[in-house]
């Protein structure tokens, strides 16, 4: 397969095929800007394929641009619903605004259907994906990451959600990566950008926010707790109530 960049948005509203995510692909990530994301599912937070690996992108040293990553080979079994100790009931069986653990059809043959809303996704390039593509995403390496499991959502009207849960070897590296995200979602602009990010509320160690794509309208959260970091985002036009939101990301965040 070509070298190719495999950022792939966590999920969209104009074409089911379930993050995170991710954002399936993965909380999966953001696309570039001036696209519209695509409904994959990991967030990040969901991504693609088989066993994890550690997070292995290089940055370009003389511009700190994020650098093309080899794309994963594709797949010959379906993921497991487990990744190391991390399952099922490690992931929100519902998010706000009546969305339901559902599975949702890979959208670009990143992994197999295995019958589930859940499953294995490679932890490294989980956790690279799931970053938004926004100023202070400047392609570094980020924290190292052990296991990640990723879930796919759906809604009464068919709208898409993923959520990402991603295991670190320690609790020092699960916090650096949720703060370095939440920087990222920072930097992006409030208006008129791809994506367009603002925040809802925030703690110590979770965030509620809504993202736009165009008129793509997201409700997202970020949470870390111990060893483990939660992205959720959901295609949620109507708009999740700021509590409901709010108590979720403290919910993950166990506070």
């Amino acid at each position: 397969m070509t070298s190719t960049s495999v950022r792939r948005p966590l999920a969209s509203g104009v074409a089911v095929a379930a993050v995170m995510l991710i954002l399936g692909c993965s909380p999966s990530p953001p696309p570039p800007s001036g696209e519209t994301p695509s409904q994959s599912s990991v967030i990040t937070p969901t991504v693609a394929p088989s066993s994890p690996t550690a997070h292995q992108s290089s940055a370009t040293a003389a511009t700190g641009a994020a650098s093309e990553r080899q794309a994963p080979p594709r797949p010959t079994a379906p993921p497991a619903t487990t990744a190391g100790s991390l399952g099922a009931d490690d992931l929100p069986a519902e998010l706000p605004g009546g969305f339901r653990a559902a599975e949702r059809p890979p959208a670009e043959e990143e992994r197999l259907p295995n019958g589930s809303w859940v499953f294995q996704t490679p932890a490294g390039q989980a956790a690279w994906e799931a970053m938004p593509r926004c100023d202070r995403n400047d392609g570094r390496d980020w924290p190292a990451a052990r296991f990640a499991l990723g879930g796919t959502y759906l809604d009464a009207q068919g709208r898409p959600g993923n959520a990402l849960v991603i295991e670190f070897s320690d609790a020092a590296a699960a916090r650096e990566y949720a703060t370095a995200y939440r920087a990222v979602l920072a930097s992006c602009p409030r208006t008129g950008g791809m994506p367009a990010a603002e925040r809802v509320a925030e703690g110590e160690h979770w965030y509620a926010g809504r993202r736009s794509y165009g008129t793509d309208d997201w409700s997202e959260v970020v949470a870390d707790r111990g060893t483990r970091v939660w992205l959720a985002i959901w295609n949620d036009r109507a708009g999740t109530e700021d509590a409901a939101l709010t108590a979720l990301a403290r919910r993950l965040a166990g506070v």
